[in-house]
């Protein structure tokens, strides 16, 4: 990567930013003043290769569409861990960070970013946590940096003019990461581009982006529609066509499934009771007891036993809010998409 941005005699200065929100502004403000551009986590989403969000998903947020994102435990646990993982960046590199509030880029007002940190060698900070069972953690451990997280990385500089990043990740809890990723002003360009095209094409023109296949598309559509009304609308040639579509694509997946069916079941009879298959020494295919706790066949086993490891536990009464509150019921039902048959011709 090329580093062209040049260290600033102030270790703090962000020569290509202005501040929008201190870093102790309160949450409202954040939340408000956040849809007036695109973040760190949103250039990735706009480039395509954030695993957890979606442009048409984006395009909904940032229109004031969308629901206000609740809270997870995971997110939670990334903000509570985000002091602790810069204080070990400090105590092993040597470097003092310090919290930075939300800035905005002054070239390119469209481009914001909310800093996990600065640090006095004129860089930026993010910190990270994972698991063990991601992707992502397997990228940390070859030495690398996941794609979206380079590109937030990237966004960051962009807006500070800032030289450099510091990226650590804290995974599982227990084992602590860190990469250096230099500035790329090719990528940055790039990057610049593909913002400017989705504010300006879709956000202040306020017109949908085209919808993907993404799971935070579908749970987006999900919850823009989730009430039915009875309306019928009338659609074009293109609506048969898509209906065509799908139903081939959903053969498809049965043939698919099907085979991968047989092919498992020939490799389990090949192991038989055997836990690994093994050609000239290498293990190809392990068939280890570590999956799912069969509750059915332990009742039938062990019926005695039931009983003693069985805990009564509070459960929602479905039937009884379908019987009392029909209105309720229905209004929280999911919506299902399906393409019925068509009628046979009267006479046929």
């Amino acid at each position: 990567m090329t580093a062209t941005a040049e260290h600033s005699a102030e270790p703090w200065a962000t020569p290509a930013a202005r501040l929008l929100l201190p870093a102790d502004a309160p949450r409202e403000q954040w939340l408000a003043a956040r849809r007036l551009g695109l973040g760190g986590s949103d250039a990735s989403t706009v480039a395509g290769i954030n695993p957890r969000n979606s442009r048409y998903a984006l395009w909904l947020d940032k229109t004031a569409r969308a629901r206000e994102k609740e809270q997870t435990d995971a997110m939670e646990w990334g903000l509570r861990l985000e002091p602790a993982i810069a204080q070990w960046f400090t105590d092993v590199s040597g470097i003092p960070v310090r919290r930075a509030g939300l800035m905005q880029s002054i070239a390119h007002p469209f481009q914001q970013v909310s800093l996990d940190g600065m640090t006095a060698d004129g860089g930026i900070a993010e910190w990270k946590t994972t698991s063990w069972r991601t992707e992502d953690a397997e990228i940390w451990l070859d030495g690398d940096v996941p794609d979206h997280a380079e590109i937030q990385t990237q966004h960051g500089m962009a807006v500070t003019g800032r030289s450099h990043a510091h990226v650590a990740v804290l995974i599982d809890g227990r084992t602590p990461l860190r990469k250096v990723v230099e500035r790329d002003d090719e990528l940055i360009a790039v990057l610049t581009d593909l913002e400017r095209d989705f504010w300006h094409a879709y956000v202040l023109a306020d017109v949908e982006p085209p919808v993907d296949g993404s799971e935070a598309t579908t749970k987006a559509l999900k919850q823009r529609y989730a009430t039915a009304s009875t309306e019928v609308v009338s659609a074009g040639r293109d609506v048969a066509e898509l209906r065509e579509q799908l139903i081939a694509a959903k053969d498809d997946v049965k043939a698919a499934k099907a085979r991968v069916d047989e092919i498992g079941n020939v490799l389990r009879a090949k192991c038989g009771a055997a836990t690994d298959l093994a050609v000239m020494g290498e293990i190809l295919v392990t068939l280890h007891q570590n999956g799912t706790f069969s509750e059915s066949r332990f009742a039938v086993d062990h019926p005695d036993l039931v009983d003693e490891f069985t805990t009564a536990a509070p459960t929602f009464d479905l039937p009884r809010l379908k019987a009392e509150r029909p209105d309720l019921y229905q209004q929280y039902r999911a919506r299902v998409l399906r393409t019925p048959k068509p009628k046979p011709a009267k006479g046929a």
